[in-house]
């Protein structure tokens, strides 16, 4: 009995040797990642990808789940590889899937939840692989970001007040508001509460208040106000409006100009010449008094009004002519 183990248990250790002799290094599979779009986007179609490497071993099978049920199978050596199973909210294109993909035709809500891809090699050994990830779908809203509260036209010194809202999104957007592509601050925001609608989506509305200041259209005649909405990773848009200034009107300066008027008009009409004064500027700046037909013992005579001087002398004769008469 003690002969029949002894060469029972070498039998043994000779096998494990000889198979570790033959096995090759690189025997088993490796499953590096299992690919799942994150988020998912409503409406839309979406590849997962299974990353795996056989290392030498033969391909016997390739298995999609959704939260534990089978949607998808590969299995290269039957006739029609490839085969589908009903899960809900799982809508696989048959023809645009593979070994290593599957494509979903559009997502769902339904479409969320826990997927799994098995990969099993081949004979002798039907080594398997496992890897998971979680599906999270994301609807973008149908259209940018709304502003409302715009007036036709502004003032120095009014108060603005207009609301940004995006609708029909999941989870809600973020919103922010940009003054002359510079953001608010936040002590002139106004947060309403999120408003959720029946299908689940939800809508976000940010108000912003602030008085229209000389700095904010110092340089241009108008404002431009501008609110953008936000998803990430999949969603940006804005929307822009300009808020139309009326700027104060500059009065004109009168005063200046009726001064100089008053100024030339007392101007006399004789101006006395200081010879002194006058001989004693710097020759490129003086005349001789003997050069100016103006100057006559000492007094300057304005040619304008030495013309109305010589205009009036005439009338003045006729009006003692004719006193004389009666």
């Amino acid at each position: 009995m003690w002969i029949y183990t002894h060469f029972h248990q070498s039998c043994l250790l000779f096998v494990v040797l000889i198979l570790g002799i033959y096995v090759p290094e690189n025997f088993g599979i490796k499953m590096y990642n299992l690919k799942v779009p994150d988020p998912l986007i409503l409406g839309s179609a979406a590849d997962l990808y299974c990353d795996y490497d056989m290392e030498g071993s033969q391909l016997y099978s390739v298995k999609w789940y959704k939260n534990g049920k089978e949607f998808f199978r590969y299995m290269p050596d039957e006739v029609n590889p490839k085969s589908t199973l009903d899960v809900f909210g799982v809508y696989v294109d048959k023809e645009r899937s593979s070994s290593r993909k599957v494509r979903l035709k559009v997502v769902r809500w339904s479409t969320e939840g826990n997927y799994k891809c098995e990969v099993t090699a081949g004979k002798p050994y039907y080594d398997t692989v496992v890897n998971s990830s979680i599906a999270r779908i994301v609807a973008a809203p149908r259209r940018g970001p709304t502003i409302t509260g715009r007036r036709d036209r502004y003032t120095s010194g009014d108060l603005v007040e207009l609301n940004c809202s995006s609708n029909s999104s999941k989870p809600a957007t973020e919103l922010s508001w940009y003054i002359n592509s510079i953001q608010a601050d936040n002590s002139t925001l106004i947060y309403y509460p999120i408003k959720e609608e029946r299908d689940g989506r939800k809508t976000s509305i940010l108000g912003i208040k602030f008085r229209l200041r000389e700095h904010f259209f110092s340089n241009r005649p108008d404002v431009k106000i501008k609110c953008t909405a936000m998803l990430s990773p999949i969603y940006l848009k804005s929307s822009e409006v300009s808020l139309e200034v009326k700027l104060p009107q500059k009065a004109p300066a009168l005063e200046s100009r009726e001064k100089n008027n008053i100024d030339s008009i007392y101007s006399g009409l004789v101006e006395i010449v200081d010879d002194d004064k006058y001989s004693s500027l710097p020759k490129s700046k003086n005349k001789e008094p003997t050069d100016d037909k103006n100057i006559v013992n000492g007094f300057k005579f304005h040619f304008n009004y030495a013309f109305h001087i010589h205009c009036c002398i005439p009338l003045c004769i006729a009006c003692f002519l004719c006193l004389s008469l009666t």
